[in-house]
């Protein structure tokens, strides 16, 4: 009989609410039962008020911060309908306490001859950005280019796509067609701005950019905003082809980020993480030191086949040189563990020293900084180890004295003992008696006797 466990990580809930599930409503959709860690529960108007998209039973807004904690994102696909009807204050305490929050503007994003409602207050103040007067106008009279910021290349969101989009250095993802249409904003100050479009100048213009997708940190919660519309018609780009006629890495920009938005918004960057395997960072003198990483990706999957380097930097001036001099060793991956490498550092002179890992991205992952502690080691100290516990117990079952030498007194205290010892001469008898019809030589004999009988009548065939 044989038994099977099949190990599964616990999903993260999002909960998805809007008036009327759209085409990009569907396309997030689809890109979540795409994803096995996610759950998605989709809210959107009904004749009676909000109703579950998969049952039509009646939805409730939570009456707790608590209620909201159950889910991990929220997921707001415009800001009428369900959403126009929030506590956004009791909301605004579930993002600070740690929910994630998207916003999507919705349908009114995409026609000019639609007025959005206005953005109610309570979520102004939640959103990365501000969506500023008038409500009516749409960028996108001309296709828009979409570009990288530098300072969001390194942005969960953008795990797994940057390395991998057209445009090389440049940040211009060349394999999605330009955007049609998009809610211009402004970026508020303690925001982050990852994926921005330019429109195309005309003679005499400057370049417009508009903020595409920007993220910002609400205490314990996250919020992301994604001005844009049609999202899946870019999942469908495939992008340029080769010379063979097969489609080139990157063509399917769109759904690795719709996949991304939604992991990020559930859990963050809690899974992506460089970090030091194991927690000994103290060797002695002469010790190999060896020192193990752990690089997991948004999703918590191993990454592999990317370059990591550790950096060893003095914390005080020794034999090994200067305060603050560095040294890079590059780490090899461990075979038959993926995401996991290690390096194993020359002899180093005791001190202190610091580390950290870099691992090979634009720009580069890098790690905490981790304290190194390299103690001194004598030879008396490798050669002898006592325990002065069972020291202890052996000197007091003779009724005898134990004296630690590393104490401060302790020559004193043997002195003392010596000089409690009786060093009087004294005589001792000690008799013993031979009896050779006692113990083993009685049955040397014995035996001898018995095998010298056996072999005679062996011998004379009387067995």
């Amino acid at each position: 009989m044989s038994l099977a466990v099949d190990v599964r990580q616990e999903r993260a809930e999002v909960l998805l609410l809007t008036d009327r599930p759209g085409w990009d409503i569907r396309f997030l959709s689809l890109a979540a039962s795409r994803e096995p860690r996610l759950e998605l529960t989709r809210v959107f108007s009904g004749p009676d008020g909000p109703v579950h998209a998969d049952s039509l039973r009646q939805w409730s807004e939570p009456e707790s911060v608590e209620e909201w904690l159950r889910w991990d994102g929220l997921i707001l696909g415009g800001w009428g309908g369900p959403a126009g009807r929030l506590d956004w204050q009791r909301l605004g305490e579930a993002v600070e306490a740690g929910l994630g929050l998207l916003v999507l503007p919705g349908d009114g994003a995409s026609n000019p001859a639609l007025r959005l409602p206005p953005v109610p207050g309570g979520l102004g103040g939640l959103l990365p950005v501000r969506v500023p007067e008038p409500r009516r106008r749409v960028a996108g009279a001309e296709p828009m280019t979409v570009v990288l910021p530098p300072a969001g290349r390194s942005h969960a969101i953008l795990e797994g796509l940057v390395a991998g989009a057209g445009g090389g250095g440049s940040g211009s993802w060349d394999d999605l067609p330009p955007l049609r249409a998009i809610l211009p904003v402004e970026l508020l100050p303690a925001s982050r701005s990852l994926i921005e479009v330019r429109g195309r100048a005309r003679p005499g213009e400057r370049l417009a950019t508009e903020v595409l997708v920007a993220v910002a940190e609400r205490g314990q919660g996250r919020t992301g905003w994604y001005g844009g519309r049609n999202l899946w018609e870019q999942a469908f780009w495939t992008g340029h082809r080769s010379a063979g006629g097969e489609v080139e890495p990157g063509g399917q920009v769109a759904r690795q980020l719709a996949r991304n938005l939604l992991l990020w918004t559930a859990e963050g960057e809690a899974e992506r993480e460089l970090a030091f395997a194991g927690r000994r960072l103290a060797y002695q003198e002469g010790e190999t030191i060896r020192i193990s990483s752990i690089w997991s990706d948004l999703r918590g999957q191993p990454v592999t086949g990317r370059r990591q380097e550790l950096t060893l930097r003095a914390s005080a001036a020794d034999s090994a040189g200067a305060a603050g001099e560095e040294r890079t060793f590059e780490l090899e991956e461990i075979e038959g563990r993926p995401g996991e490498a290690e390096v194993e550092l020359p002899p180093l002179p005791p001190g202190a020293y610091s580390v950290q890992l870099t691992g090979d991205g634009d720009p580069p992952v890098v790690s905490r900084r981790e304290n190194l502690v390299v103690t001194r080691n004598s030879i008396e100290a490798t050669q002898v180890r006592q325990d002065p516990r069972r020291l202890r117990q052996l000197a007091s079952g003779a009724r005898d004295r134990y004296v630690d030498g590393h104490e401060a007194d302790a020559l004193g205290r043997i002195l003392a003992a010596l000089q409690a010892c009786d060093w009087q001469a004294g005589a001792r008898e000690r008799r013993s008696r031979f009896d050779p019809l006692a113990g083993w030589p009685l049955l040397v004999v014995a035996a001898l006797l018995l095998g010298a009988e056996w072999f005679l009548r062996r011998r004379n065939g009387l067995l």
